[in-house]
């Protein structure tokens, strides 16, 4: 009986293993796909949109209002999808342990006034009250400057798209010195969450509403970057709402303060010193490069080509001009 009951676990452990080799492989190809798949969506994207927004500058000639009208949507459409594919990726890089962050003293105030900038233009055409509040006892935090700006974005980005027109969203920066922590915390007066929905918000391709008729676009998976970009840093993200009434979102850093602050007199003096020049570089094949070089030309820029790389269809074009 003992034979027979351990011959049959040993049968199940090796179906297991062989299932979790199987399981291993399937995500690596996965995610290998994913970052095949969205290089190949972003070289033709890019071209588009670079296209589209030179011809919005009436780089080739002059248009009608209509002809306007159009572009501006075919390059809302395709910043739209470009968004979508960055995020497919930077999901897939996340869970394939392959993101690595690039760690420096960052000035808080500048990454809450870039984030702010960001989505000025959306808030404005919803007639949202924005405002906003950092702790003055922070001033630098350790972090990858990137990534924070793009959880802060995103969890901004949501406000806009969830409250009402007329509403109000607000950013705040709060330090907690005897916890070692500093929240970024993100308040709106939308529609709010009901506590039944919050444990799943986070999840990768998740929405609240889900339903074929639902009035909020998006795949669900801005959330659950912020949540995985936060415990990369050690942090975490948290969430009070109710709702009707609207939401806060928290982004808890650890605070790691460093004794090199980068204040607003050296990063304007850095700011400065590029003002002079303008270096435009493009990558990828020659019918993308030369889409570019025709903008740069007609911008006044003089273009040169450097040496290709290991595939034979691609290369890297740089043009410089004054700004």
């Amino acid at each position: 009986m003992n034979d027979v009951l351990e011959q049959r676990v040993a049968e199940r452990t090796a179906a297991l293993s062989a299932a979790n080799i199987e399981l291993a492989k399937a995500t690596r190809l996965k995610d290998e796909f994913l970052a095949s798949m969205s290089h190949e969506l972003r070289t033709p994207l890019n071209a588009i949109l670079g296209l589209s927004e030179a011809l919005q500058e009436q780089v080739y000639g002059p248009l009608t209002d209509k002809q306007g009208q159009s572009l501006r949507r075919i390059e809302e459409s395709g910043r739209h999808l470009l968004a979508l594919i960055t995020d497919i990726l930077d999901l897939s890089k996340i869970e394939a342990g392959k993101v690595a962050l690039n760690v420096t003293p960052v000035d808080v105030e500048g990454v809450c006034q870039a984030s702010l900038r960001l989505i000025h233009e959306s808030a404005q055409k919803k007639q949202l009250h924005v405002t906003s509040r950092v702790d003055l006892a922070v001033s630098t935090l350790a972090a990858d400057e990137r990534r924070l700006k793009q959880m802060v974005v995103n969890l901004l980005s949501n406000a806009v798209k969830f409250t009402p027109a007329g509403g109000s969203i607000g950013l705040e920066v709060t330090a907690h010195p005897h916890e070692q922590e500093v929240d970024f915390t993100v308040w709106d007066t939308g529609i709010g969450i009901a506590e039944a929905d919050m444990e799943r918000l986070f999840r990768p391709f998740v929405q609240v509403d889900s339903s074929l008729a639902r009035h909020h676009a998006g795949t669900g998976l801005g959330l659950s970057l912020v949540a995985r970009l936060a415990a990369l840093h050690g942090g975490r993200v948290t969430l009070e709402s109710t709702v009707g009434q609207g939401s806060r979102f928290s982004i808890v850093m650890p605070w790691r303060v460093t004794t090199q602050d980068r204040g607003p007199e050296r990063r304007q003096d850095e700011h400065e010193s590029l003002l002079p020049s303008l270096s435009l570089v493009a990558y990828g094949k020659a019918g993308t490069r030369l889409d570019c070089g025709r903008y740069a030309s007609a911008c006044g820029a003089v273009g040169t080509l450097s040496a290709r790389t290991r595939r034979q269809h691609h290369g890297v074009s740089t043009w410089r001009g004054r700004c």
